[in-house]
Formats: structure tokens, C-alpha cells, sequence
């Protein structure tokens, strides 16, 4: 199974999204996912001056997908390595 994006980082539910994903994989399948780079998140705020977005997109990992047309953003959460493995 192979996912377009980072699908787990869009769904409200997280774990119910890997609870799926596990549901429809066949026996010793696997998925692959493009995981959020949240370096280059990070940066994003750092350019525009904006510490105190950056300060909170740390403390919660939530933030918007960024596009030039604001009506097509949506939020996003970022995961630890630690949040993912669990």
C-alpha cells in the first residue's frame, strides 16, 4: 500500500488512520507514507519572523498545510519519532 502525502498527519483520528491502514493490508504487507519534514516546517516560521507560531506549532505539533491560497489550507499535526513508533 503505498500512500500519496502524508496521510496520518490529515486525519483527525490519528490512530483510527493506522488502525485502517493496518485493517486492509494483506498478511506481511506493508505501507509506505511520506512523512512531514517538520525542519523545514520549522523554518518556514523562523523566515517569516513569526516565533510565536513557531513556538506553538512546537509546544502542540498542530499547524496549517501552507498554500498561497489561504482558502486551501487545512491543519496538519506533526509527529515525534517516539509519537510514530507508538
Amino acid at each position: 500500500m503505498t500512500a500519496m502525502g502524508d496521510v496520518v498527519s490529515i486525519c483527525a483520528d490519528p490512530g483510527r488512520c493506522l488502525a485502517e491502514v493496518h485493517r486492509v493490508l494483506k498478511p506481511g504487507g506493508c505501507s509506505c507514507s511520506r512523512w512531514t519534514i517538520t525542519w523545514r516546517r520549522s523554518t518556514t516560521f523562523i523566515e517569516a519572523g513569526n516565533l510565536e507560531e513557531l513556538a506553538a506549532f512546537v509546544k502542540t505539533g498542530r499547524t496549517q498545510w501552507l498554500t498561497k491560497d489561504t482558502a486551501e489550507r487545512f491543519e496538519v499535526r506533526m509527529f515525534t519519532p517516539v509519537q510514530i513508533e507508538r
